[in-house]
């Protein structure tokens, strides 16, 4: 499981990689620059709109590898070890054998508003102790 200085890092080195100062990242995203500053230094975590504004900002920059790596960090980081779910889960959109990243993310660039707070209602309920595996596995229904 990654930690939150090795998330910091991540981000850092991947929005150095893309050629972005830490201002440029806020003004990109609609955020404040102390925001992103906090996130690059581990002492806060991106939430769910957040995060997808930090990705889209950094879509086209950077390899989608590099990008499945910064969202699969933030997800283990949110959801604890269970988030490899997520990724090695079978799925109607992926085939025997097939990882599930990819349609992780081409389900990322389809959420619409609704779907965001579908998904924020579902990490509440998690936070609630309802198992994380059961919220992640009905978001993906509610997405298929």
């Amino acid at each position: 499981m990654i930690s939150p200085a090795a998330f910091a890092t991540l981000l850092d080195d991947l929005i150095r990689d893309a050629g972005l100062q830490g201002v440029e990242v806020a003004a990109a995203t609609g955020l404040r620059p102390t925001s992103i500053s906090g996130w690059r230094r581990g002492r806060d975590l991106p939430d769910t709109s957040s995060m997808r504004s930090l990705l889209e900002t950094l879509r086209g920059r950077l390899p989608a590898s590099s990008l499945r790596l910064l969202l699969r960090a933030w997800m283990e980081l949110r959801f604890g070890d269970t988030a490899a779910l997520a990724w090695e889960e079978d799925s109607p959109s992926t085939r025997p054998g097939e990882s599930a990243a990819p349609a992780m993310e081409q389900m990322l660039w389809r959420w619409s508003p609704a779907q965001l707070e579908g998904l924020q209602h579902l990490l509440k309920q998690a936070e609630l102790h309802l198992p994380v595996r059961e919220a992640l596995l009905a978001f993906s229904r509610c997405m298929a």
